[in-house]
């Protein structure tokens, strides 16, 4: 019963630490909609979260994360995604893929930061 209850979040801000990775079993939680970790130390964007179909809002500012996986389009949801400060190149920010995020988050008049 006690591990059930985290499949229940709805919310996770795990802001301001030391982070280099995110648990694995992040991806079990269905009902996650805000996903923050910003000012961490992620050096590989979490694939765990392109499970959680809910996902509303994503921040990952200020890491070290120098790629994003095509998956992320899959975020039907996907309302806010804040990458900004991480290591991508500027030819990454400036090709389609980053048009195609800007795209997805716009028709839903979001928020799109890289």
């Amino acid at each position: 019963m006690k591990s059930e209850i985290w499949l229940f979040l709805q919310e996770i801000y795990i802001h301001h630490n030391n982070f280099l990775f995110i648990n694995p079993n992040i991806s079990k939680l269905s009902n996650l909609r805000v996903f923050h970790a910003h000012n961490n130390k992620l050096s590989i964007f979490p694939n765990e979260i392109l499970n959680l179909k809910n996902l509303t809002e994503i921040d990952l500012t200020n890491n070290a994360i120098a790629d994003i996986p095509l998956e992320i389009l899959q975020l039907s949801k996907l309302r806010t995604l804040r990458i900004s400060k991480n290591l991508f190149t500027d030819e990454l920010k400036k090709g389609e893929f980053f048009q195609e995020i800007n795209k997805l988050v716009s028709k839903k008049n979001g928020i799109f930061e890289y």
